[in-house]
């Protein structure tokens, strides 16, 4: 309607009126939208916005097909050389593992155990889940540990915010970011670390990081 009024009269303000007249209590066409418009008409013939064409997505099922099978046959391949080989992005390659609920492979550094600490790291998951009783803290286990799997990074990115100058303003700063620790935070903190004692259980003491 403004692309034909204007286009009949020429004029911006004949063409407000115009519009106010026949749409009372609608808000007037702005000047820059009423010469978008014509100028959209004269371009394309229509003043609708023309429908974007949307790359076509590479996760065809010929490509989940190959994805699937490379993994099937080297399950220790990562994500980065997945994409090596398949000509894909790495991003598509991860949603494309996702969809067949597949892990990629990748290099974590673990504490060595010794045979003997199996068994004290699922005495000590057994004892956290049932018992009070103090003292029992496995060794070589900080993945078992709440301030080595969890507080600890939590608070570097918190504690390095204002970029402390001196040691003691590092300290103030954890000392505040602990305090401010909600109660909501702390509860999910602890359900992870009884999710971390059954897992342990599970695999009898063993390794279970790349369970998560």
């Amino acid at each position: 309607m403004e692309v034909y009024e204007y286009v009949c009269t020429g004029s911006i303000m004949e063409t407000r009126d115009i519009f106010a007249g026949k749409f009372p209590g609608v808000g007037l066409p702005t000047k820059s939208s009423t010469q978008d418009l014509v100028r959209k008409w004269h371009t394309t013939g229509s003043v609708t916005n023309a429908k974007k064409n949307r790359a076509p997505s590479v996760r065809t099922p010929d490509v989940i097909a190959d994805i699937q099978a490379r993994m099937i046959r080297s399950p220790t391949k990562s994500t980065r050389k997945l994409s090596q080989q398949t000509n894909v992005s790495r991003r598509s390659c991860q949603r494309v593992l996702q969809f067949l609920q597949m892990k990629p492979y990748r290099m974590t550094c673990v504490q060595e155990l010794k045979q003997e600490d199996k068994a004290k790291r699922a005495y000590y998951c057994t004892w956290l889940l049932h018992t009070t009783v103090s003292g029992l803290w496995p060794p070589r286990s900080p993945h078992l540990s709440t301030c080595d799997f969890y507080l600890w990074d939590y608070l570097k990115g918190k504690v390095y915010a204002n970029n402390p100058k001196k040691l003691e303003d590092l300290k103030e700063n954890i000392r505040t970011k602990i305090r401010r620790t909600d109660n909501a935070e702390s509860h999910r903190v602890y359900d992870n670390m009884l999710q971390r004692a059954q897992k342990c259980i599970d695999v009898q003491g063993d390794h279970f990081q790349h369970l998560f």
